[in-house]
Protein backbone atom coordinates (compact mmCIF):
# COMPACT_ATOMS: atom_id res chain seq x y z
CA UNK A 1 0.00 0.00 0.00
CA UNK A 2 1.45 3.47 -0.92
CA UNK A 3 1.79 5.74 2.82
CA UNK A 4 2.17 8.82 1.02
CA UNK A 5 2.43 10.83 -2.80
CA UNK A 6 5.23 13.68 -3.29
CA UNK A 7 4.71 16.05 -6.10
CA UNK A 8 6.50 19.10 -6.91
CA UNK A 9 8.90 21.16 -9.20
CA UNK A 10 12.41 21.86 -9.38
CA UNK A 11 13.70 25.75 -10.04
CA UNK A 12 10.93 27.51 -10.83
CA UNK A 13 12.57 30.77 -11.95
CA UNK A 14 10.76 33.98 -10.38
CA UNK A 15 11.93 37.33 -10.35
CA UNK A 16 11.88 39.06 -6.95
CA UNK A 17 13.25 42.56 -5.24
CA UNK A 18 15.68 40.89 -2.47
CA UNK A 19 18.56 42.13 -0.77
CA UNK A 20 19.62 44.43 1.92
CA UNK A 21 22.19 46.84 0.04
CA UNK A 22 20.63 49.80 -2.49
CA UNK A 23 21.53 48.29 -5.76
CA UNK A 24 19.82 45.38 -4.60
CA UNK A 25 16.25 47.52 -3.53
CA UNK A 26 16.08 49.32 -6.64
CA UNK A 27 16.01 46.15 -9.17
CA UNK A 28 14.33 42.49 -9.09
CA UNK A 29 16.69 39.43 -9.26
CA UNK A 30 16.18 35.88 -10.45
CA UNK A 31 15.26 33.37 -7.57
CA UNK A 32 14.57 29.63 -7.99
CA UNK A 33 12.01 27.63 -6.12
CA UNK A 34 11.58 24.25 -5.90
CA UNK A 35 8.84 22.36 -3.62
CA UNK A 36 7.89 18.93 -3.04
CA UNK A 37 4.61 18.22 -1.13
CA UNK A 38 3.41 14.87 0.24
CA UNK A 39 -0.65 14.29 0.06
CA UNK A 40 -2.08 11.70 2.76
CA UNK A 41 -2.77 8.43 2.10
CA UNK A 42 -6.50 9.20 1.26
CA UNK A 43 -5.66 11.33 -1.61
CA UNK A 44 -2.95 8.55 -3.01
CA UNK A 45 -6.21 5.99 -2.99
CA UNK A 46 -8.19 8.21 -4.71
CA UNK A 47 -6.09 8.59 -7.81
CA UNK A 48 -5.89 4.87 -7.84
CA UNK A 49 -9.43 5.46 -9.66
CA UNK A 50 -9.39 8.70 -11.02
CA UNK A 51 -7.85 10.55 -13.93
CA UNK A 52 -9.15 13.86 -12.96
CA UNK A 53 -7.75 17.44 -11.44
CA UNK A 54 -10.17 17.04 -8.59
CA UNK A 55 -7.52 16.49 -5.92
CA UNK A 56 -4.94 17.39 -7.83
CA UNK A 57 -1.92 19.32 -7.20
CA UNK A 58 -2.21 22.34 -9.57
CA UNK A 59 1.26 23.06 -10.31
CA UNK A 60 0.14 26.26 -12.42
CA UNK A 61 -2.17 27.89 -9.90
CA UNK A 62 1.17 28.03 -6.94
CA UNK A 63 3.39 29.00 -9.56
CA UNK A 64 1.22 31.84 -10.24
CA UNK A 65 0.74 32.65 -7.14
CA UNK A 66 4.38 32.82 -5.96
CA UNK A 67 5.45 34.72 -8.56
CA UNK A 68 2.97 37.62 -7.17
CA UNK A 69 3.99 36.92 -3.84
CA UNK A 70 7.60 37.28 -4.39
CA UNK A 71 7.12 40.79 -6.74
CA UNK A 72 4.36 42.23 -4.64
CA UNK A 73 6.79 43.81 -2.06
CA UNK A 74 10.48 44.29 -1.39
CA UNK A 75 12.01 41.65 0.74
CA UNK A 76 15.51 41.73 2.87
CA UNK A 77 15.96 37.81 3.31
CA UNK A 78 15.76 34.79 1.59
CA UNK A 79 13.93 33.36 5.04
CA UNK A 80 10.98 35.26 5.41
CA UNK A 81 10.22 34.60 1.60
CA UNK A 82 10.45 31.23 2.73
CA UNK A 83 7.94 30.92 5.40
CA UNK A 84 5.45 33.40 3.63
CA UNK A 85 5.70 30.99 0.49
CA UNK A 86 4.88 28.04 3.35
CA UNK A 87 1.99 30.18 3.94
CA UNK A 88 0.72 30.42 0.76
CA UNK A 89 1.03 26.77 0.06
CA UNK A 90 -0.89 25.62 3.23
CA UNK A 91 -3.40 28.03 1.99
CA UNK A 92 -3.64 26.14 -0.67
CA UNK A 93 -3.10 22.68 -0.26
CA UNK A 94 -4.03 22.13 3.77
CA UNK A 95 -3.95 18.70 3.07
CA UNK A 96 -0.62 18.77 2.75
CA UNK A 97 1.11 16.38 5.67
CA UNK A 98 4.57 17.45 4.61
CA UNK A 99 6.51 20.11 2.78
CA UNK A 100 9.99 21.17 1.72
CA UNK A 101 10.76 24.50 -0.09
CA UNK A 102 14.03 25.91 -0.81
CA UNK A 103 14.61 29.27 -2.69
CA UNK A 104 18.21 30.06 -4.27
CA UNK A 105 19.67 32.98 -4.89
CA UNK A 106 22.29 32.63 -7.71
CA UNK A 107 23.97 35.74 -7.62
CA UNK A 108 24.28 36.12 -3.93
CA UNK A 109 28.15 34.78 -3.45
CA UNK A 110 30.61 35.69 -6.05
CA UNK A 111 32.26 32.40 -5.79
CA UNK A 112 29.18 30.15 -5.26
CA UNK A 113 26.53 28.57 -7.32
CA UNK A 114 23.84 30.35 -5.16
CA UNK A 115 22.71 30.94 -2.21
CA UNK A 116 20.04 29.22 -0.93
CA UNK A 117 17.26 28.88 2.53
CA UNK A 118 15.40 25.78 2.86
CA UNK A 119 12.79 24.59 5.32
CA UNK A 120 11.22 21.13 5.97
CA UNK A 121 7.40 21.07 7.42
CA UNK A 122 5.49 18.17 8.75
CA UNK A 123 2.28 18.07 10.17
CA UNK A 124 3.75 15.97 12.66
CA UNK A 125 5.64 19.25 14.01
CA UNK A 126 2.75 21.04 14.54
Amino acid sequence: MIQEMTIGFKKLALQARIGVNDQEKLATQTLFVSVKLNYPPVNVAWFNHHDAMEKAFDYSELASKLKVLFLESHHDVLEHLLHKSLALILKLFPDSTKIHLSISKPKAISDAEAAFSSLKWSRDSL
